[in-house]
């Protein structure tokens, strides 16, 4: 064929080109080998621009061999293009070489371009060439309109971006405007959900709050969500609680479940709630394998930490973090080298001590001790002066055991 079927209706409410196929095949099909031609072409004021029916074939298909629109249909109010198929086959199908699959104009209200099918593809736009498969354009209604029914693994609207040398994404967003580029909403599951890997490895929820997301990003090798901003006083992601963080019931702008990293700088305007008991600070060790949490350690002649083992040592450093149920909040100086350990600077830690020294009761100091790692009682004033480690939290009337502490070093 050397030209397009064209069809034009000025009459609000009927059909500018209408194919009607109930048995199976084509219900309207164009061809255009023309330069800039367009394959089938509908023009409707309050109609739909073309509208193709059709039980196992294509509703309406548009071929242009060179450079065009396969598929054009124009409305002012109505839908520009329908495709309705009840059986296997394609709504709307339109294939060019570098112009538009297919083109959906509406200038009031409308979708551009409608497809519907019970099994098949709603709208296929296909172009071989550097321009779009399918084009949506509403001044007031959606550009593109994609809906599916199925309980299964399907899309409205779905991109596919097959060339593995290319870097195009598989459906782009864009807003010249004050509204978003993407916008997605759902009643149940995350408004928008990006995979990197397979989505049948069911990462897709995090619990219950995983599933109420807007935004919900997994990979399987590289981040989940990406954010980048190329001025330092714009941020890269921004999240906010409730009312800007001013909600009663959940304020969180952030939650994460595992260990976070922080390659810069990191500024509050607040106050930093831990859980952890103390500030501790790593050391290196002469012997960290015969070193337990609750140890009261010395600085050796070499500069490194060690056990103590004599009574009012001056040389004692405090107490290894980590014992009972205190665990330190905040770690200075953390390397990966094995021979560190963490000391209690500041705060509550679990200390060994010893009773046979004296009975150590709440609000005693405490010093080193002549066995080995364990701290008592300090009842000397003389020799207190330098040695002492921290007051007493609890009390141990007699043997060995573990007193909470309150670290201040004397």
């Amino acid at each position: 064929m050397s030209a397009p079927y064209t069809g034009n209706s000025n009459v609000k409410g009927t059909h500018g080109l209408t194919g009607d196929n109930s048995k199976g095949g084509d219900g309207v099909w164009g061809e255009s080998n023309p330069v800039a031609g367009r394959g089938v072409v509908g023009v409707s004021d309050g109609g739909t621009g073309v509208w193709g029916d059709t039980k196992t074939g294509r509703a309406v298909v548009g071929v242009v061999r060179t450079m065009g629109d396969a598929v054009w249909g124009e409305t002012k109010s109505g839908r520009g293009v329908v495709g309705v198929s009840d059986g296997d086959g394609t709504g709307v199908w339109g294939a060019t070489k570098s112009g538009r699959g297919v083109v959906g104009v509406v200038d009031i209200h409308g979708d551009a371009v409608w497809g519907e099918t019970n099994s098949g593809r709603g709208v296929v736009g296909v172009c071989h060439g550097e321009d779009q498969g399918v084009w949506g354009t509403s001044e007031k209604g959606d550009g593109v309109h994609g809906e599916t029914n199925s309980f299964t693994w399907t899309a409205g609207v779905s991109g596919l971006a097959i060339n593995s040398q290319g870097i195009g994404p598989g459906v782009l967003g864009r807003s010249e405007g004050s509204g978003p580029g993407v916008f997605g909403q759902a009643n149940k599951d995350a408004g928008v959900t990006g995979f990197h890997g397979d989505p049948r490895l069911q990462e897709t929820t995090v619990g219950s709050e995983g599933a109420k997301a807007g935004v919900f990003g997994a990979s399987d090798i590289g981040p989940g969500v990406l954010g980048y901003a190329s001025r330092n006083s714009s941020a890269a992601i921004v999240a906010f609680g409730g009312l800007r963080s001013s909600a009663i019931t959940y304020p969180y702008a952030g939650e994460f479940f595992g260990k976070v990293q922080v390659n810069g700088d990191l500024q509050v305007e607040g106050d930093i709630f831990l859980p952890g008991a103390d500030c501790a600070e790593h050391f290196d060790f002469s012997d960290p394998e015969h070193i337990e949490a609750g140890d009261v350690v010395v600085i050796n002649c070499e500069g490194t930490l060690e056990q103590s083992s004599t009574a009012y040592d001056k040389k004692v450093a405090g107490v290894v973090s980590g014992a009972g149920k205190y665990r330190p909040g905040i770690v200075l100086d953390k390397q990966t080298a094995q021979n560190r350990l963490p000391v209690a600077l500041v705060g509550k830690v679990y200390c060994k001590v010893d009773a046979q020294y004296g009975h150590i009761e709440v609000g005693d100091m405490l010093t080193s001790s002549p066995t080995a790692g364990h701290a008592m009682k300090a009842q000397d004033p003389a020799r207190s002066f330098g040695t002492v480690i921290g007051k007493a939290l609890g009390s141990l009337v007699a043997g060995k055991g573990l007193v909470p502490m309150l670290v201040c070093l004397q």
